[in-house]
């Protein structure tokens, strides 16, 4: 199984177990991303690769505001 296919194994069986009323869709996904993000980075540690470092570092802020934005969305109807 190469890289790709196991993170986005990684995302699919972390949102089917994490999955509750208490976390949106959108949380969870953001989530899956910034896990996704802090393995690349370690990959590029292990390997040496700054770009590979610089990409996770990248996915884990995109992850991040993800999982913000979803918080809000959920904030937001909890209070309608």
């Amino acid at each position: 199984m190469e890289l790709e296919e196991r993170l986005r194994y990684t995302d699919v069986t972390m949102k089917e177990f994490t999955m509750s009323e208490y976390m949106n869709e959108q949380e969870i996904r953001g989530r899956g991303r910034r896990i996704r993000g802090k393995i690349q980075e370690e990959i590029g540690k292990l390997t040496n690769n700054k770009t590979e470092q610089l990409e996770g570092k990248v996915e884990q802020a995109k992850g991040k505001a993800s999982e913000k934005i979803g918080k809000l969305r959920r904030q937001v109807k909890e209070r309608s």
